[in-house]
């Protein structure tokens, strides 16, 4: 993306790997100016479609690939650039935009057409469109890993607990899934390098030896 688009994106992005486990290069958020213009606008940026192409091309992308092109007036050439280099590669293509008859729309395989109408303030696309871009990126990732199998039930199984907070949250997960107390959960996290789901199937694993044995008895 490019401008409130790519931060969005960016946000997005960055979340997934504390959500849901995923590798760092899994999803990968690609700002138009790069990483500096996600601090500081470089609206101009989003004009170059030769940099699109370019920064298509650094990602080495393949037929595994999926991009998503986010843009709310749906015409930026840096995204058509780079749209143009994944369909070569062979990726699958999407644009997510805010009007009809974009050429993103056109130019993409599936494309998710958002109507927010006109801002509060004239062209300020942070507004309406970005808070309707951010809930569509909330629900594309959420929806992608919880089929990826990322997710048990509606808990985030695979978060790793690096700090204080995110360890009160382990324990309190596996005590929703193992119906034991907070003691024998956190001792459970210990004993598994604090791994929600490995210590969860181990306990699963014991229950079911456990019940094998009381059938043979």
């Amino acid at each position: 993306g490019a401008g409130t688009s790519g931060r969005l994106a960016v946000a997005d992005a960055a979340e997934c790997p504390p959500t849901f486990g995923v590798e760092k290069n899994r999803v990968i958020a690609v700002m138009a100016g790069g990483p500096s213009a996600v601090f500081e606008a470089r609206e101009n940026c989003e004009d170059d479609y030769g940099e699109g192409c370019k920064a298509a091309e650094l990602l080495a992308l393949t037929q595994k690939d999926v991009v998503l092109a986010i843009s709310a007036n749906g015409n930026a050439n840096f995204l058509l650039g780079f749209l143009e280099k994944a369909k070569e590669a062979g990726a699958e293509t999407c644009a997510l935009v805010n009007n009809y008859g974009t050429s993103l729309a056109a130019a993409a395989s599936h494309k998710i057409e958002i109507l927010t109408g006109a801002e509060t303030i004239k062209g300020s696309t942070r507004m309406k469109a970005g808070t309707a871009q951010k809930m569509v990126l909330g629900m594309l990732s959420t929806t992608v890993f919880v089929r990826c199998g990322y997710v048990l039930k509606n808990l985030m199984v695979n978060i790793y607990p690096s700090n204080k907070k995110l360890k009160k949250r382990a324990v309190a997960m596996l005590c929703k899934l193992t119906g034991k107390d907070e003691v024998f959960c956190e001792k459970l996290l210990a004993d598994h390098d604090w791994s929600v789901r490995k210590a969860f199937l181990v306990y699963e694993d014991d229950r079911k030896i456990g019940r094998r044995h009381e059938r043979k008895l």
